[in-house]
């Protein structure tokens, strides 16, 4: 019985009651038949009766915001992030019952009384039948909002000159030959991530918008659509797995891949967009996109780190042999002299900041 009466301020159908209790459907109508009659009886200013509300059904009052109908509602099912919603009887709009930040009383008017049928079943029959005051209108508090955070966009670290071979040319113009070398480890790493978001897997994975876990699945791949596409029951948004990727905005994607073995290179933008067939602004634009992702799936940075097409390298911090300071210095071209040339004495110049004199060191020093 205690079961029961922290159930008579809730507003459930007696069908759910009777599965909690493990009781018959017509006890549970009947006992609530009777309570009523109770809190009646012992209830003469009608403070107490309003707040039982196991057994009405309702249905809310409002505006529809298409058509301008205004008043009864029909009940709309629920949304994908759990809100109740309503349906315009008129247009068949729908929308949330709550749409505030903050719980709020939405005005319902009552449709059905069980205890009321319960009274009459038992007048049908010929028994005695309490006449219960009639319940017409209320009020239900809906929940309070809450609005799930958003992801925010990493944030690119400002370049380090240690990313750099400082050894090798900076510039086409350079004496010595440029060193390019592909670091394996970068692309296959970024290999893996692409190859698992253009796969046809429909396991919703996290939102990536604000991050929940509470997702399904909305539509598996076809024609329009080439990535199944997935729904956030938190806020509600659709995704695919391409979304906040650089694959989500990449018009060619076919040369995905293409732009993998090159990120780790010290190459101009202008010479990977020739080999890729396409503009410097929009390699540039990539290589930015790639950075932000690599700090999602490495927060670390270890892999970030290891980007190096179209970003210029910043002056090294060293110590200055005129000067005496450790202040930043400028990269200089090479060393070479009347008799020998740059390749045979393998020395960058570097200018100091602080005192503007030149002063070398050894490739093989940096």
């Amino acid at each position: 019985m205690p079961e029961f009466f922290r159930l008579l301020s809730q507003p459930l159908p007696l069908e759910e009651v009777s599965r909690r209790l493990g009781i018959d459907y017509s006890a549970i109508s009947n006992w609530l038949m009777r309570f009523r009659q109770l809190i009646a009886m012992n209830d003469p200013d009608g403070r107490w009766t309003p707040l039982v509300r196991l057994g009405l059904k309702y249905r809310p009052l409002g505006t529809c915001t298409r058509c301008g109908y205004e008043g009864q509602l029909n009940n709309g099912g629920f949304s994908v992030d759990n809100r109740r919603q309503v349906k315009c009887p008129s247009c068949g709009c729908h929308w949330p019952l709550n749409v505030s930040l903050d719980a709020s009383a939405v005005p319902v008017v009552v449709v059905n009384d069980l205890a009321q049928n319960a009274a009459e079943r038992r007048r049908r029959a010929g028994l005695d039948a309490p006449d219960l005051p009639r319940v017409r209108a209320g009020s239900v508090r809906t929940e309070t909002r809450v609005t799930p955070a958003v992801v925010p966009a990493p944030s690119v670290a400002p370049l380090d000159a240690g990313r750099f071979d400082l050894g090798g040319p900076l510039r086409h113009n350079s004496p010595l030959p440029r060193r390019w070398a592909e670091d394996r480890e970068l692309t296959k790493f970024l290999r893996r991530h692409i190859d698992r978001v253009l796969s046809d897997s429909v396991e919703p994975p996290p939102c990536p918008h604000c991050g929940s876990h509470v997702t399904r699945l909305a539509s598996a791949r076809r024609a329009d659509s080439p990535l199944p596409q997935f729904q956030c029951r938190a806020c509600a948004r659709l995704y695919s797995r391409a979304t906040r990727t650089p694959l989500a905005k990449m018009l060619r994607k076919d040369i995905a891949y293409g732009i993998l073995p090159l990120l780790s290179q010290h190459r101009p933008l202008a010479d990977a967009a020739d080999r890729l067939d396409t503009t410097p602004e929009v390699i540039k634009a990539w290589v930015t996109r790639f950075r932000e992702w690599l700090l999602v799936l490495d927060p670390a940075g270890n892999y970030e780190k290891r980007v190096r097409l179209g970003l210029k390298a910043p002056w090294p911090v060293m110590d200055c042999p005129h000067c005496l300071n450790q202040v930043e210095a400028r990269p200089h071209g090479f060393k070479r002299t009347r008799k020998r040339t740059a390749a045979e004495l393998r020395r960058r110049l570097f200018r100091c900041t602080g005192c503007n004199g030149f002063f070398d060191v050894s490739i093989d020093a940096l």
